[in-house]
């Protein structure tokens, strides 16, 4: 019932919170010989085969040309605001 929760737990706490929100009590776990939540939740922790194989680092699938666009975006409001300045200064002229 709770096998998907189990294998996707990072620790056994993340287990004892889901059972909790699940209306799991300390009485309920006392019901399959456990004295509280968080030691049913080691057990079905411990009970899970995991694979122990750590995964491979992701990689940087971010071209240099994306980084750019996203560069070039960040500095658009200053271009645009020196423009502005620029621009009212060209116009207006010197301060009376």
């Amino acid at each position: 019932r709770h096998r998907e929760l189990c294998e996707r737990a990072v620790d056994p706490l993340e287990i004892a919170a889901a059972l909790e929100a699940h209306g799991v009590t300390d009485r309920t776990a006392a019901r399959y010989r456990h004295r509280d939540v968080f030691s049913l939740a080691e057990e079905m922790y411990a009970r899970i085969a995991r694979d122990t194989a750590t995964p491979a680092p992701p990689r940087d699938a971010t071209a240099p040309r994306a980084r750019a666009g996203w560069i070039l975006l960040g500095l658009l409001p200053g271009v645009l605001c020196a423009a502005t300045a620029a621009g009212v200064r060209l116009t207006v002229g010197p301060a009376r």
